[in-house]
């Protein structure tokens, strides 16, 4: 196995060589070229890896940033839709609750099943009232 000081022996002997005249300059130049060439390799790789770092950092601290601002916003939805925020503005306001005889249309969803266009079509009635009604006055579920 070869080791750091092997390697830096060939390095001079080659120099030497060239300084004596006995390589020709033009394998020189190749040589001295092809060094040059993993030098700058190294130097524009290690600069584009640490931009990739940066932009991944400040990606992390942005996500961080977004999910905070998130939670905040979904607590300030959560107390404004809040019953005891809503319901002392309706009582101000004089509205009260509507009768079941002066609901005419209604339509209920259940989260855990998937979404059916068929299932709840009489509640998609046009405006005034138009279309079908519950069928049967039932409730959908």
């Amino acid at each position: 196995m070869r080791t750091h000081a092997d390697y830096m022996d060939d390095a001079a002997m080659v120099i030497k060589k060239a300084l004596e005249g006995r390589i020709s300059p033009m394998n020189f130049l190749l040589i001295v070229g092809f060094f040059s060439s993993l030098v700058l390799l190294y130097i524009s790789l290690h600069v584009h890896f640490q931009t990739l770092s940066g932009q991944i950092n400040s990606g992390m601290l942005q996500a961080e940033k977004l999910g905070e601002e998130k939670i905040l916003l979904t607590a300030e939805l959560n107390r404004l839709t809040s019953p005891d925020r809503i319901i002392p503005l309706v009582q101000e306001l004089g509205l009260k609750a509507g009768s079941t005889e002066e609901v005419t249309r209604i339509a209920c969803y259940d989260n855990r099943k998937q979404f059916k266009k068929e299932a709840v079509r009489w509640a998609q009635a046009g405006p005034g009232g138009s279309g079908a009604s519950t069928p049967g006055g039932k409730l959908e579920k």
